[in-house]
């Protein structure tokens, strides 16, 4: 059974409205249709190739599903301290053709080659980044689908009601917001595009800092990383942050401004190396677990979060994918797992993504953790009157050779001019000589009647 829902609490079939967010339309479906019962809600825009599923039991949520949102859980489990060197390669054997495949939960499970617990964790924050992306969108139709439960190659969570659900969601958007966006001068949905860069090494870093360490030089954007390194974009999001806090990286934004937390003197002596236990953990950050939610009779009981089958996948209906970009398999020399975390070496591509490398070489902006913006606007002033300069010299530098080129230019169209007079010229007497044709062909044909005749007296 399907039910669309429309502004205004009632429902119709056929009608494609388009005006409805998430936000709105969520928890007004729930309340009326998925209060009880077994389905899902589908969410499609105007595109038709931009959709998104949200699977409900008792009016909790266990599992979603988006086109727009396929993490690299490969990548995730074989850049892993929990998986030995055999069963890594074992992994991106069977997987290098499609990093993003799912079935790779019910095959390293099956196979007892990664633990259970770890992985769990990895579909929490894989499906709390995915609600977080849907809930942001707008311009949508609503369906309610009775009946319709995942694949069961989509991986679900532990029953949450739609309430704590939103909650967290906000909280996080809020972390960003109000946290990391006033520090890194950049909206919410644009830092996944800024770059880091590592100023030093650190002492006992934990495994998964030693990942992003590995990748952090600068040519490397947070969105990308993530999508590299299988993680979620939330929590990469919040380990840089929390890194760039200690002075550990800088962030690069894309219009070429250097931000770093560090003061002038530990930029002048940037030899200390922090542990990683010293690194500050934002009390600001969202917690990113949920408690379960007990629903009668859900097929997802506490103890055992996740539905792992190796039945075949029934035909259902997928959401389409819209075109991903490149993906990348990490290679067969990732770091071995060892008692003692050290980092590994950096994972090599042969077309990796690139974030934006400053301009003009401008003087860091360091950021006044007093308070004091006076401090941060006359920082800001100064490099950009820095790197004003360093434009006019290259508009000088671009004026000079376009003036070459226009001389080289000229040239050129003199020498063409003498092509297209003489073209002229044999046009003139290809023209000519096609008259001449044409006179001569009518004499043929003139000739060829004429003998006609003759030949019909003879008979």
């Amino acid at each position: 059974m399907l039910l669309e829902f429309k502004l205004g609490g009632t429902f119709s079939m056929g009608r494609r409205d388009f005006q409805s967010t998430v936000a709105d339309t969520l928890p007004r479906i729930i309340q009326e249709n998925a209060k009880t019962g077994v389905g899902s809600i589908r969410f499609f825009k105007k595109d038709k190739k931009t959709a998104g599923k949200l699977y409900l039991r008792g009016g909790a949520i266990y599992a979603i599903e988006l086109s727009t949102y396929t993490p690299n859980i490969v990548n995730r489990i074989a850049t892993n301290e929990y998986i030995s060197e055999n069963a890594r390669e074992q992994v991106l054997d069977k997987f290098k053709d499609n990093p993003a495949d799912l079935s790779v939960i019910n095959y390293v499970l099956t196979g007892q080659l990664f633990p259970e617990k770890p992985l769990l964790g990895y579909i929490k924050d894989y499906f709390l980044d995915a609600f977080d992306e849907l809930y942001t969108w707008d311009a949508v139709n609503v369906e309610w689908r009775m009946n319709d439960e995942p694949s069961p190659l989509i991986p679900t969570v532990p029953n949450v009601s739609p309430e704590d659900l939103i909650e967290k969601t906000l909280l996080r958007r809020k972390f960003l917001e109000d946290s990391v966006a006033q520090e890194w001068n950049s909206a919410p949905k644009d830092m996944g595009e800024l770059g880091f860069r590592r100023n030093y090494n650190l002492e006992d870093q934990d495994y998964s800092v030693s990942l992003i360490l590995s990748i952090a030089d600068g040519k490397w954007s947070i969105s990308a990383a993530a999508k590299y390194l299988g993680m979620s974009r939330f929590n990469l999001k919040k380990l840089v942050f929390e890194l760039w806090v200690d002075g550990v990286v800088d962030i690069l934004h894309p219009s070429g401004l250097i931000i770093t937390n560090r003061t002038p003197a530990d930029i002048k002596n940037s030899s200390q190396k922090p542990s990683a236990s010293m690194i500050s953990k934002s009390p600001e950050a969202p917690n990113t677990e949920f408690a379960p939610t007990n629903v009668e009779n859900s097929p997802i009981p506490e103890s055992s979060p996740i539905e792992i089958t190796v039945d075949a996948t029934p035909e259902k209906e997928s959401l389409p994918v819209q075109n991903q970009p490149p993906q990348f398999i990490p290679n067969s020399s990732l770091p071995a797992p060892a008692p003692v975390f050290t980092a590994p070496a950096p994972f090599v591509s042969s077309n990796p993504p690139v974030a934006p490398a400053p301009v003009g070489g401008g003087a860091a902006y360091t950021p006044n953790v007093d308070g004091n913006r006076s401090t941060r606007i006359s920082q800001l002033a100064q490099q950009l009157r820095q790197e004003l300069s360093d434009l006019d010299s290259a508009i000088a530098t671009e004026t000079t050779q376009r003036q070459s080129m226009d001389a080289a230019f000229s040239a050129l169209q003199t020498e063409r001019n003498a092509f297209v007079e003489q073209i002229n010229s044999v046009d003139g007497r290809i023209l000519l000589a096609r008259q001449e044709m044409a006179e001569k062909e009518a004499e043929i044909k003139r000739l060829h009647e004429e003998r006609d005749g003759i030949t019909s007296l003879l008979k």
